[in-house]
Parts: C-alpha cells; structure tokens; sequence
C-alpha cells in the first residue's frame, strides 16, 4: 500500500488522478504479455481456477473497501460511512433499490440486491446460467461462462474473467469521468474570466486549455465553444428567477406549483 501511494504522489495529476494498480497492470501487460500480467498481478491460483482469489485474498480492502469508480464530495462520504457500518450500513439502500429495479422488470437483479449476501450469490449465479454469463444492464454480453464458473458464482466465488472485463470496464469510465471534468473546469475557468473581463485570468486559463488540447485533441476546447458557454450562461441568466432557472418552454409550471 505505501509503496502504491508513493507511486501515486509522484505520477498523480491533481485534475487527473492516477489510478496505481491500472497504471500497473498495463506496464504488466506490456513486459509479460496479457496472460504473464495477469498472473503476476492476480495469483497464479485465479489463473488456474478461473476464480477470483485476488479480490477474497488481498489486504487493500480488509477495512474499507474501496468503491469502483472515482468518488469525490458527498458521494465518497456517503460510501465510505454505509461501508464503515458494514452489511446493514447498506440494507435500507439494497432494498430500496432492488424494489425499484423489480418495478423497472429487472426482477431477477432486484432480487440479488434486496436478499442476503449468501442467497443473492445463489440467485445471481441460477440468472448468469440461464443468461450464459455476467451481462450488463443493457443485456449485453460481459463474460462467457462456463459451467465451473456459474457453480462457482452461485456458492458466492466471482469469475476471475468478470473480475477482469469489471476492473477493465471501472478503468475506462473513471478515466472517461475525469478528462470530461477537466475539460468542464477548464471552460469554466475561461468563461468566468471572459465575463469578468480579467485579462489575466483570461490568459492564464487559455495556457491551460492549450495544453489539455495538445493532450486531446479530439476533445478540443475551441474559441467558438467558450463563445457559446457564454451565450448559454446569459440565457440561463435571463431565464433565472428566484434562483431557479426553468426551460421557457416549462415556465407556466411556476404558476402552475407556485404557493409563495
């Protein structure tokens, strides 16, 4: 753990947080190949069995484990309290969300959620049987398993594929989640320099969005889009009353809710 926060302080960008064991896992990859990498950084007891030890066996989350995707605010409070609380830190929030998956017709993962650990396990590994793997809410294919792998999945072990495609999976939309807000901040920071008319700040932000350009150039931040931020934050203004901005095509709600 020191030895990955030591890797972390010296690699991390304050806007762009380096994710230590991803960053590992592809040097891994690129040294010893996908399957030499993932022996190296799982067990070579996970690679055998197609089970995943790693996750039951590692020491990073004996007290807290960690969520899978960047949490920042209220959000990262809120995980880490229903964590610290333990099984039924989260019980209230499982039934909850379970019911609601139900009324969507995800009845089988509303299930998982709202039973017990050592039943939800069975339930999911009956569903993965009958679907033929792990698949995403949208129905599609994560992980192909095969019959050890569902057995296994319903006395509670994961799949060390599905371990895998997840971890791989969380990498992307946390990175994708952390250039998105950089870039906001950036546009922002021009734009409350442009309205303000500070030319210093102005200039200031224009040096940082020249270097998240050369960065992404797909994802440019042009003259033209901090132009038409500015514009919709002056409509947003002209339509804000009582400090709430509502569509123009939704004002007669106001009337409609108003009892002040």
């Amino acid at each position: 753990m020191l030895a990955a926060e030591a890797i972390a302080a010296m690699f991390d960008d304050d806007d762009e947080p380096v994710d230590v064991e991803i960053e590992i896992r592809k040097a891994l990859a690129d040294l010893l190949g996908e399957t030499g990498g993932r022996v190296v950084a799982r067990g070579l007891l996970s690679e055998v069995t197609g089970l995943d030890f790693h996750g039951r066996l590692s020491l990073a989350d004996l007290w807290i484990r960690e969520p899978d995707r960047e949490l920042e605010g209220k959000d990262k409070a809120y995980y880490l309290m229903k964590t610290a609380f333990g099984p039924s830190g989260g019980l209230l929030e499982d039934i909850l969300t379970g019911l609601k998956m139900v009324e969507e017709g995800n009845t089988a993962r509303g299930l998982e959620k709202m039973l017990p650990k050592f039943l939800s396990g069975a339930v999911k590994g009956l569903r993965m049987a009958e679907e033929g793997g792990a698949t995403a809410l949208s129905g599609e294919m994560l992980h192909e398993m095969n019959a050890w792998e569902k057995i296994a999945q319903g006395l509670g072990m994961r799949s060390a594929g599905l371990a895998e495609r997840q971890l791989q999976n969380s990498a992307i939309k946390n990175r994708e989640a952390a250039v998105g807000e950089t870039k906001a901040k950036l546009l922002h920071k021009a734009v409350n320099a442009r309205m303000k008319g500070d030319s210093e700040a102005y200039k200031a932000a224009m040096a940082d969005i020249k270097e998240f350009n050369r960065k992404y150039p797909h994802l440019r931040i042009t003259p033209a889009s901090i132009v038409k931020s500015i514009k919709t934050r002056k409509k947003n203004k002209a339509n804000t009353k009582e400090g709430l901005v509502v569509k123009p095509k939704y004002e007669f709600i106001r009337d409609e809710e108003n009892f002040l």
